[in-house]
């Protein structure tokens, strides 16, 4: 193709492929500049919406922090193509190597929320907010362009164009409310992805990272990422604050762009970065920098307590027609089921509850749900540390959980190695670790001061959990 069916555009050469598209560098003859097209592949009729959706809204958003919009057709042999302008440089993406500097991302931060606020005013979301989709031009964050608006949805628009339990893309900067497959996703989201980018070129690491996707999805639904000032101790508090609020679980309680911009700039005027980003130098300024007014959700510290052990039931895909059953079933145990996007649920007992009862709700809520789901399910339960944050107590237990539910068969209930030793007295297990039935009249039940108690002498596997 060397043409577009159009005088304007000469295609000069191919500079990139995906399953959607193809991407040409191009000369518009108008204006004799370089620009960038993307040419959609044909015969996906979802795709093509997205496409059209995406190159009508690019054209309403004209922002020095957003990639502008040239122009958008179909070609001569009935492609779509959308032409935006030519930039040099890289994605965040290519230059996330470790810990960026507080300035750098500073400076990110301002850039990205101007613009993010720009099209939230116009009443768009743009909902896919990640290092690959922040284009630095010429390498600079301040001159940070958002690309990739193919997500985007406005206000206005009724129709969705995202299939339901499709994760598009990867989950590693979605918000809780993607993850859980809401519908009704708004601008918000923005700020919570926002907040994962942020935390990871400050931290070196992404805040929700997991093995596994169904990992990813429930730690960004229940977990909180490892504190900041463990991380990077040289980000001053007012900034650390401010990353911690946009990451908060329920979009309600998270800042609106208006006010992160405010703040942003407050940082920058309270000179509470050095130049060098010297960790020393940064940590002696942190005691000065405590934000002064209080009760505002920019302000208030993420609480994260110590570690404790947990135990969940990790569900697989199940049809829509047996929700109600697991949802009966697990009430009737005092626990509480989650959906995540990819179809899968979490089964959480009462988290008031000791490690060894959890463990022992957990099994016996899962033989229960095998009888009524039949051989559709696939089932895991799992026993491991913990952080307890604001949101529902859950930790790295999601890593093994998810493993071993990609690993179990349809009808068998898997356990981990954790779980085992903590019911093997009152369980028969299979090989390798499948939970079968609960013994009848089997071993004598252990006591404490004449109280029967099933977990007596597995202080040593429970302390085990606790290393």
């Amino acid at each position: 193709m060397s043409t577009l069916g159009t005088d304007r555009f000469e295609l000069v050469r191919q500079v990139g492929e995906g399953s959607y598209g193809v991407v040409y560098e191009a000369r518009d003859r108008h204006s004799g500049s370089l620009v960038a097209i993307k040419v959609l592949h044909r015969g996906d009729e979802l795709a093509e919406d997205r496409f059209e959706r995406e190159a009508q809204v690019l054209a309403e958003l004209q922002h020095p922090a957003i990639v502008r919009y040239v122009a958008h057709g179909i070609s001569d042999v009935g492609q779509r193509y959308l032409v935006m302008e030519w930039l040099t440089g890289h994605t965040l993406e290519r230059q996330l190597r470790g810990r960026r500097p507080v300035n750098e991302v500073l400076a990110l931060a301002r850039r990205v929320v101007s613009g993010l606020a720009f099209a939230e005013l116009r009443g768009v979301a743009h909902r896919d907010i990640k290092p690959a989709n922040l284009f630095l031009v010429d390498g600079s964050a301040a001159a940070a362009k958002i690309l990739d608006f193919g997500l985007a949805r406005r206000k206005a628009d009724r129709q969705q164009l995202t299939q339901t339990g499709f994760v598009v893309g990867t989950p590693l900067y979605m918000s809780p409310e993607q993850a859980r497959g809401d519908s009704s996703v708004d601008a918000r989201t923005d700020i919570f992805s926002l907040g994962s980018v942020l935390y990871t070129a400050l931290c070196g690491e992404e805040p929700f990272y997991g093995a596994q996707p169904l990992a990813t999805l429930a730690k960004i639904c229940f977990d909180e990422p490892r504190p900041i000032e463990r991380l990077a101790p040289q980000v001053p508090v007012r900034l650390r604050n401010l990353v911690q609020s946009m990451l908060h679980k329920k979009r309600e309680e998270r800042p609106g762009l208006r006010a992160i911009a405010d703040e942003l700039a407050a940082i920058v005027a309270e000179r509470s970065v050095v130049e060098d980003d010297d960790d020393s130098a940064s940590m002696t300024l942190e005691v000065n920098v405590v934000p002064k007014r209080g009760g505002t959700s920019l302000q208030r510290r993420v609480r994260i307590a110590d570690q404790r052990i947990s135990a969940a039931v990790f569900v697989g895909e199940l049809p829509a027609s047996l929700e109600a059953e697991l949802n009966a079933v697990a009430s009737r145990f005092g626990a509480r089921v989650e959906r995540l996007l990819d179809g899968s649920r979490l089964v959480l007992p009462n988290q008031q509850l000791s490690a060894g009862e959890q463990t022992l709700v957990a099994a016996r809520c899962a033989l229960s749900l095998r009888q009524v789901l039949a051989q559709s399910a696939r089932m895991v339960v799992c026993t491991g540390r913990a952080v307890i944050g604001e949101a529902q107590p859950l930790g790295e237990l999601f890593e093994r959980g998810a493993a071993l539910l990609a690993e179990t068969s349809p009808g068998s209930v898997s356990v981990d190695e954790a779980s085992a030793s903590l019911l093997e007295a009152r369980f028969e297990l299979g090989a390798p670790h499948t939970l079968e039935r609960e013994r009848r009249g089997g071993e004598a039940p252990r006591t404490v001061l004449g109280q029967q108690s099933a977990f007596v002498g597995r202080e040593r596997d429970l302390q085990q959990l606790s290393l």
